[in-house]
Protein backbone atom coordinates (compact mmCIF):
# COMPACT_ATOMS: atom_id res chain seq x y z
CA UNK A 1 0.00 0.00 0.00
CA UNK A 2 0.95 3.78 -1.15
CA UNK A 3 0.83 6.18 1.55
CA UNK A 4 1.72 9.65 1.13
CA UNK A 5 4.59 11.31 3.07
CA UNK A 6 2.38 13.38 4.74
CA UNK A 7 0.14 10.28 6.29
CA UNK A 8 3.58 8.32 6.96
CA UNK A 9 5.26 11.12 9.12
CA UNK A 10 1.69 11.40 10.80
CA UNK A 11 1.11 8.30 11.95
CA UNK A 12 4.76 8.54 13.22
CA UNK A 13 4.30 12.01 15.05
CA UNK A 14 1.14 10.80 16.15
CA UNK A 15 3.10 7.05 17.66
CA UNK A 16 5.53 9.36 18.93
CA UNK A 17 2.72 11.75 20.91
CA UNK A 18 1.14 8.39 22.45
CA UNK A 19 4.69 7.38 23.60
CA UNK A 20 5.61 10.23 25.15
CA UNK A 21 2.50 11.67 26.65
CA UNK A 22 3.45 15.18 26.94
CA UNK A 23 3.65 18.41 24.87
CA UNK A 24 6.16 18.03 22.24
CA UNK A 25 7.87 20.94 19.85
CA UNK A 26 8.12 20.30 16.38
CA UNK A 27 11.63 20.89 16.79
CA UNK A 28 12.38 18.23 18.74
CA UNK A 29 9.98 15.53 16.81
CA UNK A 30 11.79 15.98 14.06
CA UNK A 31 15.43 15.83 15.50
CA UNK A 32 13.70 12.03 17.24
CA UNK A 33 12.20 11.04 13.90
CA UNK A 34 14.50 12.24 11.91
CA UNK A 35 12.06 13.84 9.79
CA UNK A 36 12.24 17.92 7.88
CA UNK A 37 10.73 20.15 10.51
CA UNK A 38 8.89 22.44 7.87
CA UNK A 39 7.00 19.50 6.28
CA UNK A 40 6.39 18.30 9.84
CA UNK A 41 5.02 22.00 10.47
CA UNK A 42 2.24 21.24 7.69
CA UNK A 43 1.69 17.70 9.19
CA UNK A 44 0.64 18.74 12.22
CA UNK A 45 -1.62 21.57 11.10
CA UNK A 46 -3.69 19.06 9.30
CA UNK A 47 -3.76 16.44 12.43
CA UNK A 48 -4.84 19.61 14.25
CA UNK A 49 -7.33 20.34 12.18
CA UNK A 50 -8.52 16.72 12.27
CA UNK A 51 -8.76 17.06 16.06
CA UNK A 52 -6.19 14.55 16.66
CA UNK A 53 -3.56 16.89 18.37
CA UNK A 54 -3.80 20.41 20.23
CA UNK A 55 -1.21 22.58 20.54
CA UNK A 56 0.09 25.38 22.45
CA UNK A 57 2.15 28.18 21.75
CA UNK A 58 5.01 29.79 23.67
CA UNK A 59 8.15 28.41 25.41
CA UNK A 60 5.98 25.53 27.03
CA UNK A 61 4.16 24.55 24.25
CA UNK A 62 4.24 22.11 21.80
CA UNK A 63 2.20 19.48 20.50
CA UNK A 64 0.06 16.99 22.28
CA UNK A 65 -2.85 14.20 22.12
CA UNK A 66 -6.41 15.70 21.76
CA UNK A 67 -7.59 12.98 23.61
CA UNK A 68 -6.23 9.71 25.06
CA UNK A 69 -4.44 7.52 23.09
CA UNK A 70 -6.44 4.63 24.03
CA UNK A 71 -9.52 6.73 22.29
CA UNK A 72 -7.68 7.40 18.91
CA UNK A 73 -7.66 4.78 16.60
CA UNK A 74 -5.33 4.41 13.48
CA UNK A 75 -8.66 5.00 11.52
CA UNK A 76 -9.16 8.59 13.10
CA UNK A 77 -5.41 9.31 11.92
CA UNK A 78 -5.38 7.81 8.33
CA UNK A 79 -8.83 9.39 7.90
CA UNK A 80 -7.16 13.00 8.72
CA UNK A 81 -4.45 12.53 6.76
CA UNK A 82 -5.45 10.86 3.81
CA UNK A 83 -9.42 10.61 3.48
CA UNK A 84 -9.20 9.33 0.10
CA UNK A 85 -7.69 5.99 1.32
CA UNK A 86 -11.92 5.48 2.08
CA UNK A 87 -13.34 6.99 -0.94
CA UNK A 88 -15.85 4.69 -2.58
CA UNK A 89 -13.99 3.25 -5.28
CA UNK A 90 -15.03 4.54 -8.98
CA UNK A 91 -16.75 2.01 -11.88
CA UNK A 92 -13.98 -0.04 -13.20
CA UNK A 93 -16.38 -0.62 -16.29
CA UNK A 94 -19.72 0.51 -17.95
CA UNK A 95 -20.68 -3.72 -17.64
CA UNK A 96 -22.88 -3.68 -14.84
CA UNK A 97 -22.14 -7.28 -14.42
CA UNK A 98 -18.48 -7.00 -14.29
CA UNK A 99 -19.22 -3.93 -11.96
CA UNK A 100 -21.38 -5.98 -9.99
CA UNK A 101 -18.75 -8.58 -9.24
CA UNK A 102 -16.02 -6.48 -8.77
CA UNK A 103 -17.77 -4.18 -6.34
CA UNK A 104 -18.92 -6.80 -4.43
CA UNK A 105 -16.03 -9.36 -4.06
CA UNK A 106 -13.13 -6.86 -4.25
CA UNK A 107 -14.18 -3.33 -3.89
CA UNK A 108 -16.42 -3.26 -0.83
CA UNK A 109 -14.20 -6.55 1.14
CA UNK A 110 -11.17 -4.24 0.81
CA UNK A 111 -12.70 -1.28 2.15
CA UNK A 112 -14.51 -2.97 4.57
CA UNK A 113 -11.62 -4.27 5.91
CA UNK A 114 -9.61 -1.75 5.98
CA UNK A 115 -12.00 0.05 8.16
CA UNK A 116 -12.62 -2.75 10.54
CA UNK A 117 -8.83 -3.41 10.81
CA UNK A 118 -8.03 0.33 11.36
CA UNK A 119 -10.95 1.27 13.81
CA UNK A 120 -10.04 -1.86 15.88
CA UNK A 121 -6.33 -0.39 16.48
CA UNK A 122 -5.48 2.44 18.96
CA UNK A 123 -2.70 4.56 19.36
CA UNK A 124 -1.86 3.16 22.60
CA UNK A 125 -1.44 -0.48 21.40
CA UNK A 126 0.58 0.86 18.60
CA UNK A 127 2.31 2.62 21.72
CA UNK A 128 2.61 -0.39 23.30
CA UNK A 129 4.48 -2.72 20.67
CA UNK A 130 6.85 -0.01 19.94
CA UNK A 131 7.94 -0.25 23.60
CA UNK A 132 7.94 -4.05 23.39
CA UNK A 133 10.24 -3.58 20.30
CA UNK A 134 12.57 -1.74 22.25
CA UNK A 135 12.58 -3.75 24.85
CA UNK A 136 13.55 -6.67 22.62
CA UNK A 137 15.63 -4.92 20.72
CA UNK A 138 17.66 -4.02 23.86
CA UNK A 139 17.48 -7.38 25.54
CA UNK A 140 19.25 -8.73 21.68
CA UNK A 141 22.25 -6.33 22.18
CA UNK A 142 23.32 -6.79 25.68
Amino acid sequence: MKLSSKTRYGLACCLYLATTHEKVAVQQLSKDLELSPLYLQQVMSALKNGQIVNSTKGSSGGYELAREASEITLYDCLFTLEPSLFDTTESATNNPDYQYILDKHVFTPLKTNLEESTKSLTLAQLSTKLKEHQSEALMFYI
